[in-house]
This record gives structure tokens, C-alpha cells and sequence, in this order.
């Protein structure tokens, strides 16, 4: 990727590929936390908060579930952005002059 631009952009390349690193990390650990969320719901921890550690005690089969189940997706998606991007094909250059 820094090969394509001019010597003088690759500072502003640089920056545009951390600051996407970073909110791809980010939309991730919203996605996640999201999808552990919803499980909760859907296996009968309704409710809007999670409850605190001191009562999770009582069904732990929920949380372990849920959590399986929110990476199970996470890992599907993976998955497919991995096959995509194998699939994609090499890119011919263009020669800047």
C-alpha cells in the first residue's frame, strides 16, 4: 500500500491505515459485545443490564452459551472476509510517471 502513493503521502497512507486498524477494532468489540448481548436475551436472561458477577453464579450455562454462540459468528464472518480476500486475485500495477 505505500509503494502506490508518492514518497511525500506515505505519512498521510500511515495514518488513514492505523485510524481504519482502529475502528475495525473497535466495530468489533461492539459487534461482539453486542451478539453476547442478544444471546443473553435469547436464552432467557432478559433484561437490559447483565447482572452483576455475584448472581451470574445461578446459570452459568447462559453465559458460556452465549459466549460461544457470539464467537461462533464472529469467527463465521472471519471466515468469509478471509476466503474473499483469497479469492480476490492479484492487482496489476499501473506505472506512475
Amino acid at each position: 500500500m505505500f509503494n502506490a502513493v508518492a514518497p511525500r503521502h506515505v505519512g498521510s497512507v500511515s495514518g488513514l491505515s492505523l485510524t481504519s486498524a482502529n475502528v475495525g477494532n473497535a466495530m468489533g468489540v461492539a459487534m461482539g459485545s453486542l451478539l453476547f448481548l442478544r444471546w443473553l436475551n435469547y436464552y432467557g436472561l432478559h433484561g437490559a443490564v447483565v447482572p452483576p458477577y455475584t448472581e451470574r453464579g445461578a446459570s452459568p450455562e447462559i453465559f458460556i452459551k452465549s459466549f460461544q454462540n457470539a464467537w461462533l459468528v464472529i469467527a463465521v464472518l472471519g471466515l468469509v472476509a478471509i476466503v474473499t480476500s483469497a479469492t480476490r486475485g492479484a492487482e496489476t500495477r499501473k506505472k506512475v510517471e
